[in-house]
């Protein structure tokens, strides 16, 4: 067999012990297909379609709901993405996505155009997935063998969130250039996982960000009269002294000691990440305090 066909046998193998139920180990498909475990890992990598689970060496099919798996599936995207919140339970959901009258339309959703980065993200996703470490560019900076972590679409942006020499990153993958992913395979640290979870790792983040936030209308004139203020589009005057803005930049450490001199008449709106570490920085101040 050459080698497009070998691919295809492997592939309709996992594929067929998959669906059968089976749990498969890289060991035992390495050893069988004659292949490194870097072939093996590639070709789930391609199944990345499924809803395959990775525990204690064996990947596995995640069990469906038999009565409806489109449906099951359909529930499980939008649960990843965070639009289950916009319903009231799950059997609202599988009801709207399971009749054929489609009920439910989403429309001018603010996300950005993928597709001018889609080799970008799929690239990613698969260091990701093999957890290989990536070399990039982002805003003019090279940063060699991260360690990426996750995905996030965060306002329809979509950002890297990673680690390097133990700190955390954040890159906006619109802005990521020369990107390369390396062989070599890295540990995740489940310290990391947990502040992922917690919504903890954007703090190093590179490219601009946009800080949206409503604040005192009489704090943005003194700021701008302030020497060497940054830039400030206001969106909307809100009425009761209140003021929508938006400030773009790419030190986010330079602005929160701004927004912190706004309180207790600033709210910041997004992204939440900013709101969390403003939060956690009053608590701390407060602790100490006490």
């Amino acid at each position: 067999m050459n080698k497009s066909e070998k691919l295809a046998y492997r592939l309709s193998q996992i594929l067929s012990r998959l669906h059968s139920g089976e749990k498969l180990s890289l060991i035992d498909l390495q050893q069988e297909f004659g292949v490194h475990e870097r072939t093996v890992l590639r070709d789930f990598s391609r199944l990345a379609f499924l809803p395959i689970v990775r525990e204690d060496g064996y990947y596995f099919l995640k069990q469906l709901d038999h009565r409806n798996p489109k449906a099951h599936l359909a529930l499980n995207s939008l649960s990843s993405m965070g639009v289950d919140k916009l319903f009231p339970g799950r059997a609202v959901m599988t009801q709207a996505l399971s009749h054929k009258t489609q009920s439910i339309l989403f429309r001018h959703l603010p996300i950005e155009d993928s597709s001018h980065f889609q080799t970008t993200l799929r690239v990613i996703a698969n260091a990701i997935h093999q957890r290989n470490t990536l070399t990039l560019t982002c805003q003019r900076r090279r940063y060699h063998r991260i360690e990426p972590y996750q995905l996030i679409n965060e306002h329809g942006i979509w950002h890297l969130v990673s680690v390097l020499r133990n700190q955390s990153y954040s890159f906006r993958v619109s802005e990521i250039t020369e990107l390369v992913q390396h062989d070599d395979i890295y540990t995740p640290s489940p310290s990391f996982n947990e502040k992922l979870i917690r919504e903890e790792l954007h703090w190093n983040t590179q490219g601009i960000v946009e800080v949206i936030a409503q604040v005192g209308s009489s704090r943005i004139d003194d700021y701008q009269r302030s020497e060497q203020p940054m830039a400030i589009q206001v969106l909307k005057e809100l009425g009761y002294g209140s003021t929508l803005i938006s400030i773009e930049t790419s030190d986010i450490h330079a602005l929160m000691p701004v927004l912190k001199s706004w309180l207790p008449d600033i709210d910041v709106i997004s992204p939440s990440w900013v709101k969390q570490a403003l939060v956690r920085d009053v608590e701390a101040y407060l602790t100490t305090c006490s």
